[in-house]
């Protein structure tokens, strides 16, 4: 059997997987279980900044959202595919449970939502230039470093969303992935993020 050190985590996610991945980080703290590292990449944070149509405001929060609603690898079109695909053809009001329920509801749903940050595990977050995700996950990054956790904020300019896996064609997805070496080595060498 597999044995875990809980005291040796670090956990990581792309796009939707990072979303997961600030939940876990959440919800890992608040059952005390430390992390080491948390890679938010390319993270989707607010799940909230449609309408509850799943329609772009103008008022959305997120400047990103309006300039790349028609970048060619996550279109406007597709984030609503998948926003109705997980919640349905509305936003559901209220927001369902998670089950387990270990954080409020609407932080299960956007991460960003969480009253307090404080005390997280470390944070790499990479976000893209050309992706409409991209101004949420630098306001939680923001918010994260505004409530004195550790974090490293890169954006990779003038790649698209899913540009991590395009390491054949781009240096910018060379660069991430040694960022990422970079800093599972530091934390796991006991070493300052």
């Amino acid at each position: 059997m597999l044995k875990v050190d809980p005291h040796n985590m670090a956990i990581g996610g792309v796009s939707a997987g990072a979303h997961l991945t600030a939940i876990l980080a959440q919800r890992s703290h608040a059952l005390n279980i430390p992390l080491k590292l948390q890679i938010l990449t390319v993270p989707a944070t607010d799940l909230t900044a449609l309408s509850a149509d799943w329609s772009l405001p103008p008022s959305c929060p997120y400047p990103s959202y309006h300039e790349n609603a028609q970048a060619p690898c996550l279109p406007l079109e597709r984030v609503q595919y998948f926003l109705k695909y997980l919640l349905g053809p509305k936003m559901p009001d209220p927001v369902p449970a998670a089950n387990p329920a270990i954080l409020p509801p609407e932080v299960e749903l956007s991460p960003i939502k969480a009253a307090a940050l404080a005390g997280l595990a470390p944070a790499l977050v990479s976000t893209a230039e050309v992706d409409m995700l991209r101004d949420d996950g630098e306001e939680y990054a923001r918010r994260l470093q505004a409530e004195g956790v550790r974090v490293r904020v890169k954006r990779f300019r003038g790649v698209p969303h899913p540009f991590t896996f395009m390491d054949q064609a781009l240096p910018e997805a060379r660069e991430y992935i040694q960022d990422c070496c970079d800093a599972l080595k530091l934390v796991f060498d006991r070493k300052e993020f």
